[in-house]
């Protein structure tokens, strides 16, 4: 009963995130996210036995407060770390570190970083994988915590039954209410499709027998869905990123000069970093293989632990086929 209770919970909060994904983030209409403080309000006082209250529209640096126990919280879609640091800039500005202990930066999805060294402040991974720093503005002291949706579900985990029951029929009761609130833009927007493929000539250039072809295709398929699931300037890092290969890469993978492929889109350091976090998470970079602030390596494993990425640069290179339609464009009919 308790597992069906926890399944109950992340499919709610899954979808949620779903739908914010696509209509705050892809159509850059963060108004949605208002919805999403009443309802957040309300679960976190029944988890922690706060009197979290929301604020007005547009009120600089945090979306729910709580005096009494000196708690406030921010809610955002976004997961980046520009985000987060903007959340504290203004949040000590305003000086609400004087009327707050702790502020939660709480993103309605995940976080798209690795705990912030002195930027703003530096932060450590707590439990629940939360970042926590302890910030200091002249003698004031208060806490900063960043949570996400998977740190949430883990913190649900860890309830007692009975709290879990309770925070379950929360959920059912208010979760269909805030999701037709912020369903409504999704139907202006197409998500990302990959385009329809049979991969004949791919399988036909590395002689794959009738058996490797059907085990193959399965590991397209999936390969697509997870760069479907990028961002369009993500994809345009990733394709880049392979135009930028030092001359050796051959013998140790595809070593990637980040100097160059930085230089060659125009991106800043910060936003280098977090392209490199996301990919990170998507399965095509290997955080042990930065060893540097000038390279890092590009790969992507099968669940076979094949290397697909190389096969597939390989491919278009010798076939003349365009890798950048492929990636970008997700035009996987560039292996017919």
């Amino acid at each position: 009963m308790r597992q069906k209770e926890l399944d109950d919970i992340m499919k709610g909060l899954s979808l949620l995130q779903y739908y914010i994904k696509f209509s705050s983030n892809k159509l850059d209409i963060h108004t949605t996210n208002k919805q999403c403080e009443s309802f957040f309000a309300g679960l976190f006082n029944l988890m922690y036995g706060y009197n979290l209250k929301t604020l007005k529209k547009n009120y600089p640096a945090i979306d729910l407060k709580d005096k009494v126990n000196k708690f406030a919280v921010q809610i955002t879609s976004n997961g980046l770390k520009d985000k987060l640091k903007y959340t504290v800039n203004k949040f000590e500005k305003k000086a609400f570190y004087k009327d707050f202990d702790t502020l939660l930066h709480f993103i309605i999805g995940e976080k798209c970083f690795t705990p912030p060294i002195k930027n703003p402040y530096t932060f450590k991974r707590g439990e629940f994988d939360v970042f926590v720093a302890d910030a200091v503005v002249n003698s004031d002291k208060y806490q900063i915590v960043v949570q996400d949706l998977y740190g949430l579900i883990l913190e649900i985990d860890a309830l007692d039954d009975e709290k879990l029951s309770e925070v379950r029929k929360y959920i059912n009761k208010n979760i269909n209410q805030v999701i037709e609130a912020v369903r409504q833009p999704l139907y202006d927007h197409v998500p990302e499709t990959v385009h329809p493929y049979k991969a004949t000539a791919y399988f036909y250039h590395f002689k794959f027998d009738k058996k490797e072809q059907q085990d193959v295709k399965v590991q397209l398929d999936k390969l697509a869905d997870v760069l479907a699931d990028l961002e369009d300037n993500t994809r345009r890092y990733l394709y880049f990123a392979t135009t930028c290969l030092r001359s050796h890469s051959s013998g140790l993978g595809l070593i990637v000069s980040e100097p160059t492929l930085r230089k060659k889109l125009n991106l800043t350091k910060e936003q280098v970093r977090e392209e490199i976090e996301i990919l990170e998470r998507s399965g095509f970079i290997s955080i042990d293989t930065i060893n540097d602030d000038m390279a890092f390596v590009l790969n992507y494993y099968d669940e076979d632990g094949n290397e697909m990425l190389q096969d597939l640069i390989k491919f278009c290179q010798k076939q003349d086929r365009s890798l950048e339609d492929l990636i970008i464009d997700l035009d996987f009919s560039q292996l017919d």
